[in-house]
């Protein structure tokens, strides 16, 4: 018995290219109105660790710099004064337990110690070390 080529179903490759198009579309459109640009915090070396991955950067984000001084938001301040400026900032419903902290590689550990055991004391819970990856 032979079958005819008209009961053979059509191939659907131009759904799948259709799918491609639509990919590459979004794929363009996420990276012309995202930012695509470096982190950087001027002056600051950031610590190096074998496994590091780097968290959230942006208004949740505590510097300890190498003096021991914290910036926040563009603001300097000494750690009382900074825990104080969180705390009420938290209280204002303008932050919440979630911080980010980014220390200076020069920064002592005792400074990045304390400011943990500030923050922690403070109510922030949620308290993450950014990073930079080793080069191998």
């Amino acid at each position: 018995m032979r079958i005819s080529e008209s009961s053979q179903r059509p191939r659907r490759q131009a759904d799948l290219i259709a799918l491609i198009n639509v990919v590459f579309l979004m794929l363009i459109f996420f990276l012309v109105t995202s930012t695509l640009r470096q982190f950087t915090l001027g002056d600051v070396q950031l610590v190096q660790v074998g496994e590091g991955v780097a968290g959230p950067r942006g208004p949740r984000t505590v510097l300890l710099q190498q003096d021991g001084q914290l910036v926040w938001r563009g603001d300097r301040r000494a750690l009382e004064a900074m825990v104080e400026r969180l705390k009420a900032a938290r209280a204002a419903g303008t932050l919440d337990a979630t911080l980010a902290i980014v220390a200076d590689r020069r920064a002592s550990a005792p400074a990045l110690m304390a400011l943990v055991g500030a923050l922690n004391e403070a109510g922030f819970r949620n308290l993450t070390l950014i990073t930079q990856r080793a080069k191998r």
